[in-house]
């Protein structure tokens, strides 16, 4: 499957490298291409690129950014989904959030 990790992050690269560690695609972005240097390093099977691009290459995308807690304000979670559309539009189906 392909899978585009939306952050640049522990957690986003975390997530990234153990979808790749399990046979999948990945494609991880960020709106600050430079911050994914030594994760692309440690994986050169992973891709990188921008929101956008991450958004558009994946069957799943999963967003792994920061913000507020149980809100949707945060300031990285709203630059990712603005960033990432409309490519993001078309894959959404449920959104969710832990609260």
């Amino acid at each position: 499957m392909k899978v585009g990790v939306l952050g640049s992050g522990d957690v986003a690269k975390v997530l990234a490298s153990g979808f790749l560690k399990h046979g999948h695609a990945v494609k991880i972005g960020s709106r600050t291409a430079g911050k994914l240097a030594d994760w692309a390093a440690q994986n050169p099977g992973g891709l990188t690129g921008s929101f956008a691009d991450a958004a558009e290459f994946g069957e799943l995308v999963v967003l792994a950014v920061k913000a507020k807690p149980c809100t949707w304000r945060g300031q990285s979670t709203l630059q990712a989904r603005r960033s990432s559309t409309p490519a993001i539009r078309l894959k959404t189906r449920h959104l969710k959030t832990a609260c």
